[in-house]
């Protein structure tokens, strides 16, 4: 049988709270046989649904959202992977393959070699009782959700739209005027819950906007990888690796800086407001 659509912006967002929730909820339970993918997964989705916390947070008490992040934030660190192990030798690796140095081919490669190894993956046992528990917070956040009194008008998301787009665009200008990789860990983390949230407001966008999402999908992913290169260089002494990895922070933050300025042009009064002008054109929402 064929799902009945969501009738309103707010059955669009609790319906996509029920399907990110769901997802996780499938992943924790072992429908994702890969322990590191289950993980991945599932941390991605959580984020998701904080995002949509953010979106709803100007409607509703301060308290409950303070208490549904923090559980949402606790369940994804219970998550937290070695996850610098991992992505460290990816990164090296890549950096490695692509050098036409000899010198910083071998300093990479030292550097690989020596990179701390992952800790060793906990018990069966203790696996599925921190599952349980995840699962359990999750379906008391998705409880949380469905039972608030959301507006059903589409302008009343603009609130939180502007609050995660402001945030975003000022975190990105303080990070470019510092110069410093790691200034833009939060940045980072605000374009991601804007990219949820305008996911979550509608799969499809006129051209226009459509193109302006897919220079925001880029603009997280050079900030990942901006970030797994700040990560790298902790652990890279001065030498011809260091040199390597200095010139590559360098080209991103470059690139970052220019896609920054193209995806955060609009103030975000104004911003909101053509979101909202193409919302309202839509007489009901499409499907999650």
């Amino acid at each position: 049988m064929k799902a009945t659509p969501p009738t309103s912006w707010a059955e669009r967002l609790r319906e996509t709270v029920r399907v990110q929730t769901g997802q996780a909820v499938a992943l924790m339970s072992g429908a994702e046989p890969d322990l590191h993918k289950a993980v991945h997964e599932s941390r991605r989705r959580i984020k998701h649904l904080r995002a949509l916390w953010r979106l709803v947070r100007p409607e509703i008490a301060e308290r409950v959202w303070k208490a549904e992040n923090r559980r949402l934030r606790d369940a994804a660190r219970l998550l937290a992977e070695d996850r610098d192990a991992f992505v460290g030798r990816q990164v090296l690796g890549r950096l490695a393959k692509k050098s036409r140095k000899g010198d910083e081919k071998r300093s990479l490669a030292g550097l690989r070699s020596a990179w701390p190894e992952p800790a060793p993956e906990p018990e069966a046992a203790q696996v599925r009782a921190r599952n349980r528990k995840v699962v359990r917070m999750l379906q008391a956040s998705e409880a949380a959700f469905l039972a608030l009194g959301l507006p059903e008008d589409a302008a009343a998301w603009g609130r939180g739209l502007k609050r995660t787009y402001r945030a975003g665009r000022r975190l990105l200008a303080r990070a470019a005027e510092a110069g410093d990789p790691e200034a833009y860990h939060e940045a980072r983390k605000h374009t991601k819950y804007l990219m949820y949230q305008m996911q979550s407001l509608a799969s499809r966008w006129a051209p226009r906007r459509a193109r302006w999402l897919d220079r925001l999908d880029r603009l997280q992913t050079d900030l990942g990888d901006l970030n797994d290169l700040a990560m790298v260089r902790r652990h890279a002494e001065n030498g011809a690796a260091a040199k390597v990895i200095d010139r590559r922070i360098r080209k991103r933050m470059s690139a970052i800086r220019d896609l920054a300025a193209e995806v955060f042009a609009e103030k975000p009064g104004a911003f909101v407001r053509a979101v909202e002008r193409t919302l309202a054109r839509r007489s009901s929402p499409p499907s999650p």
